[in-house]
């Protein structure tokens, strides 16, 4: 995970959810995020985060971001970019909605602090 840029493995059930994301938001306590791109390398994760906050500034503006590393089989190790908080599961839903019909990828993940 990529946080004030320090990179180490995904907590147990971070990346695309998985038990522990799930039981967290059956307590409410889970944050609602969007999944942006995904980068094999930190510098590429910062500057990418830089381009969509250009792009999307509106959309974006007052979020943090994270990258939560996965394993992809066959294709190696990523940074996914994950953007956050926002209040609800609808907003992170409605923004990638905004995101996706410029042809964009965008798919809402978790943001909760593990």
């Amino acid at each position: 995970v990529c946080r004030g840029g320090v990179v180490g493995p995904a907590p147990l059930g971070e990346g695309r959810g998985g038990f522990a994301a799930a039981a967290a938001r059956a307590r409410g306590r889970a944050k609602s995020g969007i999944h942006l791109a995904s980068y094999q390398a930190l510098a590429s994760l910062e500057t990418g985060w830089g381009v969509l906050r250009s792009d999307y500034g509106d959309l974006l503006s007052g979020l943090a971001y994270r990258g939560v590393e996965v394993v992809v089989p066959g294709r190696g190790t990523f940074l996914r970019l994950i953007a956050g908080p926002f209040p609800d599961l609808e907003s992170a839903a409605r923004a990638c909605r905004v995101i996706e019909a410029q042809g964009k990828f965008c798919e809402v993940a978790d943001f909760s602090d593990r």
